[in-house]
């Protein structure tokens, strides 16, 4: 089954390339459907870029509102179903058209609870503000930027990302276009200086703010080198290669594969007993364990390993079912008439 997994994320990273948004948003939901609560390839990490990309705002809307599971803990969703009321109350279209001063009054009122959600976000996962502001290329005083707040908790010289760092990192890097726009960037600062407003209520009053909790909560669980083996596999497949050395060095040197990238620890490969190889943390390079349990060097079999090699034809031949009595070999291909119209 993992096989299929990664078949279907491959395809969905190829409609996203050729433009296919709506496919890649499809795709997406059934390779999460598949798994929901282990998700082994992160689709939830893409599928809200997906539908925002397909403009489908309302499905993220429901989505992220409807999700019983770990939705507080990504900064993608959280942003997402911001953008995705903005967009779906028409702020980028009626905020860049030319309209009576009334109208536009009207719009800011209509996209209150979207610019309420944009600060819930941000107050939720601040350290996505600055390499958000960065990577598109919102106009922003530089001060704001430097409030403690803002400002993420790393260990000094050290090249790893903690997990809250790695989840940011994905989401700046794959959703930044998204926020390229004028008035996408405009919203953006609207929400950015309401946050900052909100901050200084809770610094001035000494208040704790109910998503400044969710903050600190969430800051705890991930402010942490141990990244979840979904996510280290999503950022192995998913062509983000500045990533890849800020993973843990126990997920860099695991054994992985093009055709089963970061393969589980439990796994269970239904040809080592057919073959009679032994599990992968039993075998060593350059042998593996024979019929009878014993390792056998490939450079001895190599030199006259006609035993090993007939022993090894001989099972394949009993588990076809084409042994016969007594270890006769009996041909498949040749019925008893044939036979006997051969004798005669």
């Amino acid at each position: 089954s993992r096989g299929l997994f990664l078949a279907l994320f491959r395809h969905m990273q190829f409609m996203a390339r050729r433009g296919c948004w709506r496919t890649a948003f499809e795709v997406n939901k059934v390779l999460l459907s598949l798994d929901p609560v282990q998700d082994p390839y992160g689709a939830l990490l893409t599928l809200d870029f997906h539908a925002l990309k397909s403009k489908q705002y309302e499905y993220v809307c429901q989505f992220v509102d409807g999700w019983t599971w770990s939705s507080v803990e990504l900064p993608n969703l959280a942003y997402s179903r911001a953008l995705a009321g903005f967009m779906r109350e028409g702020g980028a279209g009626k905020r860049g058209s030319a309209q009576k001063q009334g109208r536009q009054d009207a719009d800011r009122r209509s996209s209150a609870s979207s610019t309420d959600l944009l600060v819930e976000a941000i107050l939720t996962f601040p350290t996505v503000v600055p390499p958000l502001i960065s990577k598109a290329n919102i106009d922003v005083d530089p001060v704001v930027l430097t409030h403690p707040y803002f400002q993420d908790e790393h260990i000094p010289d050290s090249s790893e990302l903690t997990h809250m760092q790695l989840v940011v990192q994905l989401f700046v890097e794959r959703h930044s276009s998204l926020y390229r726009t004028p008035e996408t960037g405009r919203w953006l600062q609207e929400g950015l200086v309401l946050a900052l407003e909100r901050i200084a209520l809770m610094e001035s009053t000494g208040l704790d703010d109910a998503t400044a909790g969710r903050y600190q909560d969430a800051k705890r669980r991930l402010c942490t080198y141990v990244i979840p083996e979904n996510i280290s596999r999503h950022v192995l497949v998913a062509d983000m290669e500045s990533m890849k050395a800020g993973l843990p060095e126990p997920i860099r040197s695991a054994e992985s594969f093009a055709f089963d990238p970061l393969p589980p620890k439990d796994s269970i490969n239904v040809y080592d007993e057919f073959l009679g190889m032994g599990p992968a943390a039993d075998r060593i390079p350059g042998g593996f364990v024979d019929i009878d349990g014993e390792m056998v060097d490939l450079e001895e079999l190599q030199q006259g390993g006609e035993g090993y090699i007939a022993r090894l034809i001989d099972r394949l031949r009993r588990n076809l079912g084409i042994a016969g009595e007594e270890g006769v070999i009996v041909d498949p291909g040749t019925s008893e008439d044939e036979s006997d119209q051969g004798d005669d």
